[in-house]
This record gives C-alpha cells, sequence and structure tokens, in this order.
C-alpha cells in the first residue's frame, strides 16, 4: 500500500491524503486531523480520467474543502492522475 499526503493550503492545515492499495485509489481529505466528508475510491483507470478533467477544467464537483484556489485544485487533480498511473 503507497501513501501520500498533500497540503492543499500553507496558511492552513487543509490536506488530501492518497492511498492506493488493490488497485483502488482512495482520496481522504482533511481540515487539521479532522476527515472532511467520506472518502472517494477510484479505479485506477477512473482516478487517471477524473484527475485530467481536474487538471483540464480546474473544477471538482463537490469539493469538500471551501477556499482552495483553482490551481490548488488543478494540481491536485494532476496528482491524482500521476497517482492512478505511478502507484505513488
Amino acid at each position: 500500500m503507497d501513501n501520500t499526503t498533500i497540503r492543499l493550503s500553507n496558511v492552513s492545515n487543509k490536506s488530501a491524503n492518497f492511498t492506493y492499495k488493490r488497485a483502488i485509489v482512495t482520496i481522504q481529505f482533511m481540515n487539521g486531523t479532522t476527515f472532511v466528508a467520506e472518502p472517494r475510491r477510484f479505479s485506477l483507470n477512473a482516478a487517471a480520467k477524473f484527475g485530467r478533467r481536474v487538471f483540464d477544467t480546474g473544477q471538482w464537483k463537490g469539493f469538500p474543502l471551501e477556499g482552495i484556489d483553482i490551481a490548488t485544485v488543478r494540481a491536485l487533480g494532476s496528482r491524482l492522475r500521476e497517482f492512478a498511473i505511478n502507484g505513488s
């Protein structure tokens, strides 16, 4: 199982935690030590496609954290795609 955490803001403790296990990518959003919303689970193919779409559009419908700029959301989409393709 691979795991990585991405900090989403320099001024707060908002983050996204990616986990890869048995061909499933799970994203858990956190605000400090508190989980925000339910984890999102994707197959590798779905994670790569969704990540690409988020990167291309800068939009993530139902994004669970407020105050995150579009550039950061796009970078998160790119990282999701990379994580799905490379597993880390």
